[in-house]
């Protein structure tokens, strides 16, 4: 599938720029940087009334013990225990009540709105040129994954051919973030004009095999 090609080459490439250190911490502070990215719509969304106070509570705890993990920053370990007055705990246990469907349509609204401000500030990020663009691709590709596996969650009775209509979408727009990528390296100097033209040429290989699998 075109999509599995494409992340294997995006993996390629991530594991030559392993080679250097500092792309290996790269990789690791953008991986922290899209979780803090998620604590912050997270927090908005629950300060605007937008998202069910349980919900988000329990993303918050869950995005908390990641970040200490990684960073060993203490707010994050004080914050593990969000809620600051009786009111706040009382208004959290009510909204226990909901249902299992409640719940998880829910989740599925604030991961939603959370993939979605994610990929934003990865493209903002891309358009800069500060960080290497594999690293930044092969994360966007993961959130639109993501992304991707929602939206069939919550399409349940949707039929395989919409799905698969949306996988193969996927699938397009990671071909053309390729092409952009391999721009951006011919102009920043890091790949020579016949190597631009060979990467090219493999990206219409994978557009060739996209439309074989659309039939």
């Amino acid at each position: 599938m075109a999509l599995n090609h494409l992340t294997g080459t995006y993996n390629a490439r991530i594991r030559l720029l392993k080679k250097n250190e500092d792309a290996e911490e790269m990789e690791r502070k953008l991986g922290v940087t899209a979780l803090k990215w998620q604590r912050e719509y997270t927090m908005h969304a629950l300060k605007q009334h937008e998202v069910n106070p349980y919900t988000a509570y329990r993303y918050l705890n869950r995005l908390n013990r990641q970040l200490f993990i990684y960073t060993r920053d203490p707010q994050y370990k004080n914050d593990l225990i969000p809620f600051k007055s009786w009111e706040e705990i009382t208004g959290v246990i009510q909204q226990v009540r909901l249902n299992a469907q409640e719940r998880r349509e829910e989740s599925n609204r604030l991961q939603s709105g959370i993939f979605a401000y994610v990929l934003e500030q990865l493209r903002e990020l891309q358009n800069t040129g500060e960080m290497e663009p594999e690293v930044i691709s092969s994360l966007i590709l993961r959130y639109e994954r993501g992304r991707l596996r929602l939206t069939r969650q919550e399409s349940i009775s949707a039929t395989k051919r919409e799905f698969e209509e949306s996988l193969h979408e996927l699938s397009r727009a990671g071909i053309q973030l390729e092409r952009d990528n391999i721009q951006l390296m011919f102009e920043a100097g890091r790949i020579s004009r016949a190597s631009m033209k060979e990467m090219k040429r493999d990206i219409l290989f994978m557009e060739h095999d996209l439309r074989e699998e659309m039939g």
